[in-house]
């Protein structure tokens, strides 16, 4: 059996646009958790959330931005900066049947609920474009992101709520280990939105008001409390046959990789929850 090992790596986050930043929050202790208006305005329990601080105006091209959601934005911006890592030419991976992408957004997106509602406008379904479909689909990551770069090779979503890109990175370790493929850009993307989120406020899966202190740290949460909702972010790895990077003499990031698969019953059963916050 083959091994496999990562080779580059990208990640858009609450807490960081990049490697370097993420790295230093973490070092820092620098949390990513803020002040929510719109979750407030929305009239939810929870008012604080994981915001990305990024503006992604004019960073991806307008024909194929125009496909995407907010998880497939992100997923973009942080597998272009895999690419980057990885040292990656354009005539390796690109219409090359031997790389694949495999990649998935955990959650729903805003767009679903607005092709839903559509008929309450007066125009009725006449509001709905053609390009909610690819925003709103459960592969929505991994079809908006195949086609601008090209993959040629296997090209799929997992979904499994929290380890969906767990899941995802998991899967295509062994697509390298079987010999099925000898390149896979691997991850997931969410994406932050009070019509998501208000579904697991009322399930008592969100962090509670808190004061001004509270909000700056949080503390180990017990397992029942799901925080990922409140959260928009993308993590790429960029995963390559061994043998491929021995030929290529280049240094791996990691060598050998293993999933943790938890019951999700135990994750989503709802039960509740007292302390959530340092005092």
């Amino acid at each position: 059996m083959k091994r496999a090992v990562i080779t580059g790596l990208g990640i858009v986050s609450s807490i960081g646009n990049n490697q370097q930043e993420v790295l230093a929050s973490l070092r820092e202790g620098r949390s990513g958790i803020t002040f929510s208006e719109e979750f407030k305005d929305s009239g939810m329990r929870s008012h604080v959330w994981g915001n990305v601080k990024l503006d992604t105006t004019g960073l991806i091209d307008r024909k194929v931005v125009r496909f995407m959601n907010d998880a497939s934005i992100y997923s973009y911006l942080s597998m272009q900066q895999a690419i980057e890592d990885a040292g990656l030419k354009d005539e390796v991976y690109q219409q090359n049947p031997r790389v694949g992408l495999i990649a998935g957004s955990g959650g729903s997106s805003k767009s679903q609920v607005f092709g839903a509602d559509a008929m309450r406008s007066p125009r009725g379904l006449k509001a709905v474009g053609p390009y909610v479909v690819t925003k709103a689909m459960a592969s929505a990551v991994s079809a908006c992101l195949a086609t601008p770069f090209k993959i040629y090779g296997v090209n799929y979503s997992i979904s499994s709520a929290c380890a969906t890109s767990a899941h995802c990175i998991g899967n295509a370790v062994e697509q390298i280990q079987l010999g099925k493929q000898d390149i896979v850009f691997a991850g997931g993307g969410e994406e932050l939105c009070w019509e998501m989120a208000c579904e697991f406020d009322a399930m008592a899966r969100c962090p509670p008001n808190t004061t001004k202190r509270q909000k700056k740290r949080l503390v180990p949460m017990t397992p029942t409390v799901m925080v990922s909702l409140s959260r928009a972010a993308a993590v790429w790895l960029w995963l390559k046959s061994w043998n491929m990077l021995w030929r290529a003499a280049r240094t791996s990031m990691l060598k050998s990789l293993a999933t943790a698969q938890r019951p999700m019953a135990q994750t989503w059963l709802p039960r509740p929850v007292k302390a959530r916050f340092a005092a």
